[in-house]
């Protein structure tokens, strides 16, 4: 499982450097098949530090209370915001 984490974060690396100026991880849970990102902003954080130039967002977030509650979902993504800045 943890192979498929940095191999994604291999492929940012590459799309960075060919190019690409957006990454966007999307939040799935208890599926077997898609459930590989249900903390995405830990991974878009670890995708931050590894590039330089790549715009980072989340591409669904849930909001239902039993999954996130949205003033918790909002304050992390406004700490993923941060966090580029914080090596410029």
């Amino acid at each position: 499982m943890s192979d498929g984490f940095w191999q994604a974060l291999e492929q940012v690396k590459v799309a960075e450097e060919v190019g690409f100026s957006h990454v966007f991880s999307v939040e799935h849970h208890f599926l077997d098949q898609f459930s590989v990102a249900s903390a995405p902003e830990v991974w878009l954080a670890a995708v931050a530090q590894h590039t330089s130039k790549i715009r980072i967002g989340h591409g669904v977030r849930l909001l239902p209370f039993n999954y996130n509650n949205p003033i918790r979902a909002a304050e992390m993504a406004a700490t993923l915001d941060m966090i580029p800045k914080m090596w410029t």
